[in-house]
């Protein structure tokens, strides 16, 4: 009902006909508003047992995950303040919103170069790099449910699934579409 972007990877087909299980892994947004019956599905009929946040400290700080009861939360900064510009000089920026902080990059018509830039760190920066085979490894690890989820759950999250599907040698009309 409260969980922006939430899918279940689940039934997604690699080339060679294999099926990842339903109610194993979903990427989601931010928990931040969750409701408590979503709390209540996601522990009762998914037996969720670890959250992956992939948001900047910053951001975990504007915006704390709503936690839910005998699960597992994990901070795996995909990106820091750095990538997002944000520097001493700008602390200010910290405690705004970091939407406001992408808004404001786009209204400076510098949007495209911001999100190209970004975009580029995910392949190239060290920092991204180690932190997406942090990912990975947390979902090598038997669990119940995983979610996984940043602010809005397309970027970070989008790319992190394309890695993970990747990985998984899912047909690409299915990541494509995903």
């Amino acid at each position: 009902d409260t969980l922006n972007n939430t899918r279940d990877l689940g039934g997604l087909t690699s080339k060679d006909g294999r099926k990842i299980k339903y109610k194993k892994i979903l990427r989601s947004g931010t928990l931040f508003d969750i409701s408590e019956n979503d709390k209540k599905k996601l522990k009762n009929e998914y037996h969720l047992s670890k959250v992956i946040d992939l948001r900047t400290e910053a951001e975990q700080i504007q915006k704390k995950d709503t936690y839910i009861k005998g699960v597992k939360y994990i901070s795996n900064p995909i990106l820091n303040e750095a990538h997002m510009g944000i520097t001493r000089e700008n602390d200010q920026i910290k405690r705004d919103s970091t939407v406001e902080f992408v808004t404001r990059h786009i209204n400076n018509d510098d949007g495209y170069e911001f999100m190209r830039d970004l975009y580029l760190n995910f392949v190239k920066d060290s920092f991204c790099l180690a932190h997406f085979s942090s990912f990975i490894k947390e979902l090598e690890k038997e669990e119940d449910l995983i979610l996984f989820h940043c602010s809005v759950g397309k970027d970070r999250v989008g790319i992190s699934t394309y890695f993970f599907l990747s990985i998984l040698d899912i047909c690409e009309e299915e990541k494509e579409a995903d």
